[in-house]
């Protein structure tokens, strides 16, 4: 998804990307990686299968970014994370990691990997996704519609997101929102 948002803004332009991930052949992602790229967007795994290969260098990297870095050290891509930076050229690389949540793996891990790691939050009170409340109702399919609605006029939201599985529910879901009278509009990867 990443490299197909980086070539849809950049459609105008001749960067190139190269997607680089497990589960599929090499043989598109060597070349995609010969003809250069600007923008390589790879799983940790897949990325050293490339060093190995050396199909793959970082000489010339000057941005390093682990996206999701809780999510990818809950999936065991840590021993991975660590062969790559044995790969990083000896000079400084801008180097950035992101993460939903900051448990202790997370904070240990970006003092590894960032020399001097400065942590910003997008949250002014500090409030992390542990201490939100979850909860779940299990509602005929024939009642989800007026459950929904149901739900907001109990909770009354100043505002919420409503995540679903498929673009066709989430256009469902708006539609059925705005003919109950509310403000709704839909995100999806077409935006």
């Amino acid at each position: 998804q990443v490299q197909q948002d980086a070539e849809m803004l950049w459609a105008d332009s001749e960067l190139r990307t190269a997607a680089i991930y497990g589960g599929v052949g090499y043989g598109p992602q060597i070349d995609a990686l010969r003809r250069g790229a600007h923008l390589v967007v790879a799983t940790p795994g897949r990325a050293l299968d490339h060093l190995m290969r050396r199909t793959f260098a970082l000489d010339r990297l000057s941005m390093l970014v682990f996206d999701e870095a809780d999510r990818m050290l809950s999936m065991g891509f840590y021993p991975d994370m660590k062969e790559v930076q044995s790969y990083l050229p000896d000079r400084s690389v801008n180097t950035t990691m992101f993460s939903a949540t900051f448990p202790d793996s997370v904070m240990r891990t970006a003092r590894e990997f960032i020399g001097e790691p400065e942590f910003l939050t997008l949250s002014g009170d500090h409030v992390h996704a542990t201490n939100t409340e979850h909860f779940f109702y299990v509602v005929p399919a024939m009642q989800k519609d007026r459950a929904l609605v149901r739900i907001i006029e109990v909770e009354n939201p100043t505002s919420a997101f409503i995540f679903c599985n498929t673009k066709a529910n989430v256009h469902y879901v708006a539609s059925v929102l705005k003919r109950f009278g509310y403000d709704a509009d839909e995100l999806s990867a077409d935006r």
